[in-house]
């Protein structure tokens, strides 16, 4: 019980949200010194951080060092170094906060240098130090003294640089309090390590310097133009402003880098908005009421039967911001506010910035949060990261005992949904028993453990060793002292070595950090974040240990080694399975476990046939995307499916003398494609609803969205009788001035799947004797006129021909690895991850793989 309460008190943590940046300008945050280099006079370099406590450094001999243009050149060892009380006041700075940011630009004139040769250092001589930043030969390291290291600050970080000597270069090094460090070269990490124990054992008599120690002995030679110490940890992104205003710009604390990504950010995240909220109902592609399309750039900029919409620099020009200051438009709507009037003028008076092709308002429907949420582990997670693990099956009793996960926008991982009840607490306390009473702890536990005693010096480095394995990343100080605390309390309460490791295991397996995948909310993750974004997404299941190793090593920052490690994962048959959850769930399968038809109507459905349904929509995905490494949109028409004798029938095949088979569908135009499968037009109900399947051909492959009917709308199906189809039923509500604005948009989408019943059979006829049809059109959202088709078929090929719905699809499968639905922040992002991953050529790898590599949706 007292792991239990320990675990909901965990549980209760709060977790940040990422800062904005949306400002590229340079960082000030906790910083405490800052030497520019620009004007030395009398062998003084200034700080210029602007604080009334500012940190002089003293040249003792300034015929050591050159300077020109804001640039120092050092040639021998001018020993630059700060007082011994400024010195102090420093280093109680960085204690307090147990937190250190050490930034430069510096250019290396020579690859021999080593030692390390000292750049910055807080040291006393060569052996004692705080913290040391310097050069060791091609590479870039970093000492720095803990509570655990040695005096000299080792183990430290070490980062060979590639070209370290080829022009200037952009050095960060940072710590946090919770002892993760990083460094980081033009703004890419290029380490990562975790150094244990605090900062309280500084030493007192260290000096900063800069170019050697204190005492001499370790010079280093270069040139520098900036120098920058911070008692906070930069995130990744606040390094990347920093990168961004270059080695030449850094004497102005304010320098914005790069204003037409600022701009065109602002279209995207601002301005579409507007406009798709505001003006695209009546003035997108297909309406484009008075001439004017807003929807796309080229069309807006061409303006509309009354001249120019929008003239960059020029708002009073500009119709499209006239007309809504003065209240003329929109027409018929609610006027825009004041700060939306401004917005627009101001946008358009800063030149018109318009950074997308077409703007599309499925981006910018509703207002959905795309913070980055926790992730509790999905059950299908929690099973195979317990087997992966520790080797145990737990996924019967675990399927039993814990609450199903439930969908949300369209998947059952969606972070949001997956929350923690007492239920939850309540189960993962039975299932660590149950782990614990399985497993042979001493066998798990050797591995980690010096020998089989309770001593700190033994039980520590266990607790160390294990739990890193365990939750998936190296322990803090504080939670070996927790888990040191469960082993000892178990000790003094009788329990011998195996028993009192057995409760560590218990506590570690309802911790949040086993239970979550938890990620630092800074949107900098560290090299085991990485490890784990790889495997759960590749997998659903923890690193293994190359991954661990790698992030270990720091390798996860490569691009290429990154790739190299996908390529290897793909090799693993839990893609496979994870692939299969991804389409299970978009399709939402599991909807055919609970079918039940009526058996009036349908005299011959047997429950077996859904299950046969399930497994022919998810044999079919496996050889389109695993075998034939088809692009994802080939679903749309794949020539080919499986069935088992029974749904064969059911679908007017001749059945093949075996219990399952492959159906060639060549010469079978009326199938093809998972639109064709039984699991899929099931989704209409027993009346085959055009409405359900229209709306889904609209949501979850064109990427667009219509509005719910009114409230107390009647929405009970109207029946079929002799001369009245669903077809003639839905052209009524299509041409009813009440429903047609919506359900023109999506009901003849349809039109070409009339010929299949509510169960997937095929008729030429309804039971009425109505003749049907499958000839049709789709409006392609962003389309003036829509595409007609005359058959099934012709329908399966328009949509697998789209880029539209290869875009769609792309956007489904990151929704499903990232667990939470995109935003107009993302848009850039998938726009990115699309492209690089082949277009309409993607594939499921592919897509996969550059949403990974790319590492911006998270």
């Amino acid at each position: 019980m007292r792991v239990v309460a320990g675990l909901m008190l965990l549980i209760a943590w709060g977790f940040g949200q990422p800062a904005s940046a949306d400002d590229l300008t340079r960082v000030r945050r906790g910083l405490q010194v800052f030497y520019a280099f620009d004007d030395i006079r009398s062998g003084l370099v200034e700080d210029t951080s602007g604080r009334e406590d500012a940190i002089h450094l003293s040249i003792e001999t300034p015929a050591k060092v050159k300077t020109h243009d804001g640039v120092i050149e050092i040639v021998g060892s001018p020993k630059i170094v700060a007082s011994l009380v400024d010195s102090q006041r420093l280093a109680d700075l960085f204690t307090a906060s147990q937190a250190i940011t050490i930034e430069m630009w510096m250019q290396v004139t020579d690859l021999n240098q080593s030692g390390p040769a000292r750049i910055v250092t807080l040291s006393r001589d060569s052996s004692r130090r705080s913290v040391t930043l310097g050069q060791e030969r091609d590479a870039i390291e970093v000492r720095l003294r803990t509570s655990m290291s040695d005096a000299n600050g080792l183990p430290g970080t070490k980062a060979k640089i590639k070209g370290l000597a080829k022009g200037w270069k952009h050095i960060v090094f940072t710590r946090k309090p919770n002892r993760e460090a990083a460094l980081h070269v033009d703004g890419k990490r290029v380490a990562h390590t975790h150094h244990a124990g605090d900062l309280s054992g500084w030493d007192r008599q260290c000096r900063l310097a800069i170019a050697d120690e204190i005492v001499g002995g370790r010079p280093w030679n270069g040139k520098l133009s900036m120098v920058a110490l911070f008692d906070q940890a930069l995130t990744d992104s606040e390094i990347k402003r920093n990168f961004a205003c270059g080695h030449d710009g850094i004497n102005e604390p304010v320098a914005v880098a790069n204003p037409l990504a600022d701009a065109e950010r602002h279209f995207e995240q601002h301005i579409a908005p507007l406009l798709s909220h505001r003006c695209l109902e009546c003035h997108d592609s297909s309406s484009r009421e008075g001439g004017l399309d807003l929807s796309r750039k080229s069309f807006a900029f061409a303006g509309g039967d009354s001249g120019d919409a929008i003239v960059p620099s020029s708002p009073g020009e500009s119709l499209v911001f006239t007309s809504v200051e003065s209240d003329e438009m929109p027409h018929d709507r609610p006027s825009l506010s004041n700060s939306e009037k401004e917005l627009l003028k101001q946008w358009i008076q800063d030149g018109a910035v318009w950074s997308v092709d077409y703007i599309d308002p499925s981006i910018y429907r509703g207002n959905v949060n795309s913070q980055h949420w926790v992730r509790r582990l999905t059950m299908n997670e929690y099973i195979e990261t317990v087997r992966a693990t520790l080797g145990i099956d737990i996924a019967d009793e675990a399927r039993t005992a814990l609450p199903q996960d439930l969908r949300a926008d369209g998947f059952r991982n969606t972070a949001y949904n997956l929350t923690v009840d007492l239920k939850h607490v309540a189960a993962y306390a039975e299932l660590a028993d149950k782990i614990i009473g399985r497993l042979d702890v001493d066998a798990f536990a050797k591995p980690y453990a010096m020998n089989r005693t309770h001593t700190d010096r033994n039980m520590r480095p266990l607790v160390q060793k294990m739990g890193k394995r365990i939750l998936r990343g190296p322990l803090s100080d504080d939670e070996i002292a927790l888990y040191r605390g469960v082993a000892s309390t178990a000790a003094l309460s009788g329990a011998d070595y195996e028993g009192a490791v057995g409760y560590v295991l218990r506590a570690m397996l309802q911790s949040p950090r086993f239970l979550y995948r938890i990620e630092n909310s800074d949107g900098s993750p560290n090299a085991y974040e990485i490890a784990n974004r790889l495997s759960y997404t590749l997998w659903g299941g923890p690193p293994d240990d190359e991954l661990v190793k790698l992030a270990d090593e720091g390798e996860l920052f490569s691009e290429t080694v990154l790739r190299s490690q996908i390529d290897r994962m793909w090799n693993d048959p839990r893609c496979v399975d994870r692939s299969i959850e991804f389409v299970t769930q978009w399709l939402n399968l599991d909807r055919l476990d609970h079918m039940n038809p009526d058996r009036e109507r349908f005299p011959d459905w047997v429950s077996d046939l859904a299950i046969d349904m399930r497994w022919e929509t998810v044999e079919t995905f496996r050889e389109l995307v695993w075998q034939d490494r088809k692009p994802m949109v080939a679903l749309l028409n794949v020539p080919y499916t499986y069935a088992t004798r029974d749904l064969a029938r059911h679908y007017g095949f001749e059945p093949q003398p075996v219990p399952w088979a492959k159906y060639d569908l060549s010469d079978v135009p009326s199938r093809g494609g998972i639109l064709t499968h039984g699991s899929v037009l099931t989704m209409g109900g027993d009346n085959a609803s055009m409405v359900t399947r229209g709306l889904f051909v609209l949501r979850d492959l064109l990427f667009s969205e219509v509005g719910d009917p009114p409230p107390g709308l009647d929405t009970t199906p109207v029946p079929t009788e002799p001369g009245l189809t669903h077809r003639v039923i839905a052209s009524q509500r299509i041409e009813n001035q009440s429903c047609g604005g919506c359900h023109r948009r999506f009901e003849p989408l349809a039109f070409g799947l009339e010929k299949f019943d509510g169960l997937g059979s095929y008729h030429e006829q309804d039971e009425h004797g109505n003749k049907l049809r499958e000839d049709g059109e789709i409006l392609f959202p962003g389309d003036a006129e829509p595409v007609k088709y005359e058959t099934a078929a012709e329908m399966m090929d328009l949509l697998a021909n789209s880029d539209r719905v290869a875009a769609c699809l792309t956007r489904k499968v990151i929704q499903f690895c990232i667990g939470r639905p995109l935003d107009v922040v993302d848009a850039r992002s998938v726009r990115q991850v699309h492209e690089a991953a082949g277009g309409k050529a993607a594939t499921y790898q592919s897509i996969v793989t550059e949403l990974l590599v790319n590492g911006s949706l998270r």
